[in-house]
């Protein structure tokens, strides 16, 4: 247990020193150490939980979807934690992330029963799984399944009579990260880009080193100015350049966007590769399909 919690403080350090990559590996090794934890001693338990959490935040973090999936499945697989809202919601988000959207609905549903049988507790816990629910719905083309879980989605970001969570939402859930990623992603899939401009500066203006989906809404928000072709697209594609380099997601969506802009097929390839790594089955689908079209 003491060599877990030293591994804690050390991915910790890596995690404030904007190395998330180191984070996630470290994370990794803890969660490695877990089979010797005395599951009848009480000291061990916080441990258990604390390494789950961590990385499986860790992992969304780097862009590490597969890590992220296998740590939170492993969470819930775990007698200590078992299969709750919390854990569900830790699955939701690498299940839409690598394009198993029916998956992550599924969960979605079982995450939402549970939360409020569970009588409704820290409901902001919950937002980056039900606005990857979101993104599922959207990349299904369900748009009242979209409409219902943006309207979750307001309730567990301000409550039931918060603010609304979509492209022109304001207020907090309006500008959280997840929030705004989400809309980004969609606005490029549907093609839609009447509010591409008010979206790609939220996507810009999001800040925190330690949200989970800034890197997501950097990356999206400028791949979402080159597809609606924004001026100074180019510009806004380096910018969200640096935190692409500890963010596998991020890294290829650039690559996809970089193609998009200057038609460099070693891009296109950079970015097919990153989804294929990613087992983003999706991204690479929608990545092929960007590269069939003519003109």
């Amino acid at each position: 247990m003491l060599i877990s919690s030293g591994l804690c403080a050390t991915a910790t350090s890596a995690l404030r020193a904007g190395r998330l990559r180191d984070a996630n590996r470290i994370t990794r090794e803890r969660l490695a150490l877990l089979p010797s934890m005395d599951r009848d001693d009480p000291h061990c338990a916080p441990e258990i939980c604390n390494a789950y959490g961590r990385a499986c935040i860790y992992a969304i973090m780097a862009g590490d979807l597969p890590g992220g999936m296998a740590a939170a499945r492993a969470s819930m697989d775990d007698d200590l934690l078992s299969d709750t809202h919390i854990t569900a919601n830790r699955l939701i988000q690498p299940l839409a992330l690598t394009g198993r959207f029916r998956d992550a609905i599924r969960y979605a549903e079982r995450m939402w029963d549970q939360w409020e049988r569970a009588g409704r507790p820290a409901p902001g816990w919950t937002l980056p799984g039900v606005c990857t629910t979101v993104l599922a719905s959207g990349m299904l083309g369900e748009p009242e399944s979209v409409a219902l879980w943006r309207s979750r989605a307001g309730e567990v970001a301000g409550g039931a009579s918060g603010p609304a969570v979509g492209p022109a939402a304001g207020g907090a859930a309006g500008t959280a990260a997840v929030v705004v990623f989400v809309d980004a992603r969609l606005a490029v899939h549907d093609r839609r880009f009447d509010d591409a401009e008010a979206l790609v500066r939220q996507c810009f203006a999001v800040d925190g080193p330690l949200d989970p989906y800034v890197a997501y809404a950097r990356a999206a928000g400028a791949e979402l100015a080159v597809a609606a072709g924004l001026p100074g697209a180019a510009d806004l594609v380096a910018s969200a350049a640096p935190l692409a380099e500890e963010n596998a997601w991020a890294a290829a969506c650039l690559a996809r966007a970089r193609w998009r802009l200057h038609g460099d097929r070693a891009e296109l390839a950079r970015a097919a590769e990153g989804w294929e790594r990613l087992d983003a089955r999706a991204e690479r689908d929608c990545t092929r399909a960007l590269a069939a079209r003519p003109g």
